[in-house]
């Protein structure tokens, strides 16, 4: 003898199960919730709101300063026309890093 039981969705089955804990996981938080009502669940420090404020002032502020990004343009723009490379010579190039270890250095 074979027994067949119908084609049920186990997906619907679990997610239905889910949002009915979710409900009661709500309901128990609600009562938790009005319990404590006269004191506060946390309290931020004043480093924690110094560093939120210095957050959000970094968020403003543009990534590039705006004279840095015309000049990024412009070289740029010398680079895809081949005109950068008549400009600088690799030997400028390696004496600037010499002058810039050698200035390390004496620091």
């Amino acid at each position: 003898m074979r027994i067949k039981r119908p084609d049920a969705d186990r997906l619907t089955a679990y997610e239905t199960n889910k949002t009915e804990r979710k409900k009661e996981a709500g309901k128990l938080d609600r009562n938790k919730r009005s319990n404590s009502a006269e004191k506060p669940i946390f309290d931020i420090s004043d480093e924690s709101r110094l560093i939120q404020q210095v957050r959000e002032a970094l968020d403003r502020m543009p990534d590039v300063r705006p004279e840095m990004e015309e000049l990024m343009k412009e070289l740029q723009q010398k680079i895809d026309d081949g005109t950068y490379l008549d400009e600088v010579s690799g030997q400028e190039v390696l004496a600037e890093i010499k002058k810039a270890l050698a200035e390390e250095r004496n620091i």
